[in-house]
């Protein structure tokens, strides 16, 4: 008589496994995607474009002027009523990450003091995070 003994515990964890690396790709953009997120609100924050040049301030006929504090956002630059930061999102399409706003005049702000995009450090941490999720055993 022969007999073969199956420890259906291992195969179990073995599928598991499997399982969470076929998976792996979406939860490593929906990271990618969160994170490119931050980093464009960290523009509003820090008023600067993605390539660290900081926004050009309030003009008033040509002269620079100083803005009194108002609104909830100060005198920050697009930071009025807050309403372009906040429509800010993110999301995934199969391996694409998306940063966007349905901000209706949000393409005219973008020309003149530019928000969308993600800097160097971020995009070099943005490969890490690429590599890790995909490349882990």
């Amino acid at each position: 008589m022969i007999a073969v003994k199956l420890d259906l515990g291992k195969v179990e964890k073995k599928f598991k496994k499997l399982e969470q690396k076929a998976l792996r790709p979406k939860r490593t953009i929906d990271i990618i995607a969160a994170k490119a997120w931050r980093n464009v609100l960290d523009h509003f924050k820090t008023q600067s474009t993605p390539e660290g040049k900081k926004w050009q301030g309030w003009k008033h006929k040509g002269k620079r002027v100083r803005v009194r504090p108002y609104g909830r956002g100060g005198s920050m630059l697009l930071q009025d009523t807050g309403y372009l930061r906040m429509s800010t999102r993110f999301k995934t399409v199969k391996s694409d990450a998306i940063v966007y706003t349905k901000t209706k005049y949000a393409d005219y702000q973008n020309k003149m003091r530019k928000f969308m995009g993600i800097d160097k450090t971020t995009k070099k941490k943005l490969k890490s995070v690429l590599q890790k999720g995909l490349f882990r055993s």
